[in-house]
């Protein structure tokens, strides 16, 4: 037995480098892809190119979510309430980009904290933060394996340095012309620190193509260029029940009617060096 772990090991930590893609997305939490970039999406897969999402956590950190599909008060929410909305929410995912044209090996969940990016990208890199709601310290699989244990046959720690880390290295293997992510005057502490995690880890490896970036929660809109992708009335219903599958109820009720727009709006901002 132990042979055969230690096998399965080895196997996990020299998996070959991921293909390169044209457009990489990359979400704070599951649906953000969707409510996003399903236009990008299906712009880019019709003119034939290549597409990967990466979404960097699991949606565990979400206590009335985890309150409405267990039927439980939140004073009484214990860690594996959360593992099963985060599961949940990752099959959401799964099924979503299926509804745009990708498939399950296009989507990796690096599996960081749910409401902790913020603190962790404003902590030292080496500060390992621990998601009050899971109690986990470091990434973990749910229906397949997170990121980093797929790639190096173990999980992360919840640090600064991990994060940037997988970041840096699927810009670099998939070297992209464009990255889209989350953007720093979103409402979101998550979507922030997204686009500030990004926006280093590209500029850790030379990125030099173009990114941008997009506006899920809050009004208040960059001043600069706005790049606008408008949808087809096809485009718009593949995107509403991208949307659609991500409902939880009395709390995602909603979604399809507050993002499902006939345009995407995106800011180009620059990479640091």
């Amino acid at each position: 037995m132990k042979a055969f772990l230690a096998a399965v090991l080895i196997s996990a930590a020299t998996l070959p480098a991921a293909e390169p893609v044209d457009v990489l997305i990359i979400a704070p939490h599951p649906d953000d892809e969707v409510i996003g970039c399903t236009g990008v999406i299906l712009q880019a897969l019709e003119q034939k190119k290549k597409v990967a999402v990466v979404v960097m956590t699991n949606g565990d950190g979400f206590p009335k979510g985890t309150a409405a599909i267990t039927g439980k008060p939140r004073a009484e929410l214990k860690p594996e309430d959360f593992f099963k909305l985060a599961r949940l929410r990752q099959k959401q995912s799964y099924e979503g980009i299926r509804l745009v044209g990708l498939k399950k090996r296009d989507v990796a969940f690096l599996s960081y904290p749910d409401g902790g990016l913020a603190a962790i990208y404003h902590s030292d890199s080496g500060v390992t933060y621990r998601n009050k709601h899971t109690g986990k310290a470091e990434t973990y699989g749910l229906i397949g394996q997170d990121y980093h244990s797929a790639r190096h046959g173990k999980p992360a720690s919840y640090t600064k340095a991990s994060i940037l880390g997988d970041l840096a290295e699927i810009i670099r293997e998939r070297s992209p012309s464009e990255i889209y992510v989350t953007h720093e005057l979103d409402q979101h502490s998550d979507h922030r620190a997204a686009m500030w995690f990004v926006r280093d880890a590209a500029g850790q490896v030379g990125f030099r193509g173009q990114l941008f970036t997009f506006i899920v929660h809050g009004k208040k809109l960059p001043e600069g260029s706005v790049r606008r992708v408008q949808l087809s009335p096809n485009q718009l219903a593949v995107k509403k029940a991208a949307i659609g599958v991500h409902k939880i109820p009395k709390v995602h009720d909603h979604l399809v009617d507050t993002h499902a727009k006939e345009a995407e709006l995106f800011w180009p901002i620059k990479v640091l060096p």
